[in-house]
């Protein structure tokens, strides 16, 4: 193909247009650049230059805009909170794992990033615990900024002093001391108070079973019974009194709990919940007695009196009685006044039963106990 051409005139008005069409280019590739840095946030300045972890972060420039959420912040690699934007002036707080770094700012994908470092230290700031721990053992309370308490750092427990046996910037190590018991910690400096959580001072128990042993043991059921069976329009509420006699056995795993030391050593406590059961006991370790709570939500045993295929459920009342600390042997609890409730209730698809009943169950004769075993 001939690029050059024969007429001079033509050449000329080709060489114009290519001139004016580059032009063009330049202006609008120049007057884009102008739209962005009109619009391209930029950081002059912040203050103070040394933060603290938690505290207020005032950040100067121009092109911030007015809307927080528009502008994420990092001081470093972390995610600061914006907590207020004004175009030249906006607010951030300081998060708990900043590092001393640059701020970064960013806004229409055009990030400006700090001339200078800001530096950051961390206020004391305390995390929550839950442990169980032996008498003389060690745990530690975990926290950002730990090195950084004001005078007079304190740890109570159950009311109970507990040593502070090193700090360190992350965590805190103390002890389980001769006297202590389990409870809430609390852990404070003179500018104020940390609840930091539960700690249980425990000891293990020698048992793998929990038996619930119903021996003949033989009731009276007080019955009552409302809704209706026939249809809405023939209602019912009736009363009315049984007797029934159960035997039945039922085991649980229960390896591996542990007796919680409680009242400054005075009483140990000992909770499994072991669905659908639940059973607290606290023994007295000078009195050597027991109370004990026991409840126990079931499909239960059925009986001849008891055979409607819908839910019911028994719960059991509390019992005290002698019985020396179990630590290495074998333990059975009688519970003399075990009262409990059943709840029958039906329904079916047409709209015709609909009722439910309520028995209130006295013992009569036979046992209940409860059997812990090695």
């Amino acid at each position: 193909m001939d690029l050059i051409s024969k007429n001079p005139m033509e050449d000329m008005k080709r060489y114009l247009l290519l001139v004016l069409l580059a032009s063009l280019i330049a202006s609008c590739k120049s007057a884009n650049d102008a739209v962005v840095n009109a619009v391209s946030p930029k950081i002059t300045g912040f203050s103070p230059d040394t933060v603290w972890t938690f505290r207020t972060l005032t950040i100067y420039g121009t092109n911030f805009g007015y809307d927080r959420n528009d502008i994420p912040v990092t001081i470093d690699t972390a995610h600061a909170q914006v907590m207020s934007v004004e175009d030249t002036v906006m607010t951030v707080t300081v998060p708990e794992y900043a590092r001393t770094g640059h701020i970064h700012a960013t806004k229409l994908n055009q990030t400006t990033t700090s001339a200078a470092t800001v530096f950051v230290n961390y206020t004391f700031n305390p995390h929550g615990i839950y442990d169980s721990i032996p008498l003389g053992g060690s745990f530690s309370i975990p926290g950002t900024g730990l090195t950084n308490f004001k005078s007079g750092l304190h740890l109570l427990i159950d009311s109970i002093t507990y040593p502070i046996d090193s700090v360190l910037p992350d965590h805190i190590v103390s002890h389980v001391p001769a006297n202590g018991s389990s409870g809430r910690a609390f852990l404070s400096d003179s500018n104020g108070t940390f609840d930091v959580g539960m700690l249980y001072v425990a000891r293990p128990t020698p048992w793998k079973t929990l038996s619930a042993v119903w021996d003949n043991f033989t009731v009276t059921e007080s019955h009552h019974r409302t809704g209706y069976i026939d249809g809405p329009a023939h209602s019912i509420d009736s009363t009315w009194t049984t007797t029934a006699t159960y035997s039945m056995e039922r085991d649980w795993n229960i390896s591996g709990n542990r007796l919680a030391r409680t009242q400054r050593g005075i009483e140990f406590a000992l909770t499994y919940n072991v669905y659908p059961s639940w059973i607290g006991m606290e023994w007295d370790t000078i009195s050597q007695s027991l109370l004990l709570n026991y409840q126990d939500w079931d499909y239960g045993p059925k009986t001849q009196l008891h055979t409607v295929d819908t839910e019911w459920y028994l719960t059991y009342s509390s019992t005290s009685a002698k019985a020396p600390m179990p630590v290495d042997r074998n333990l059975d609890i009688p519970i003399p006044n075990l009262a409990y409730e059943i709840t029958e209730d039906s329904t079916d698809e047409q709209g015709l039963v609909d009722w439910k009943e309520t028995t209130l169950v006295t013992p009569v004769s036979g046992t209940f106990i409860l059997e812990f075993k090695q």
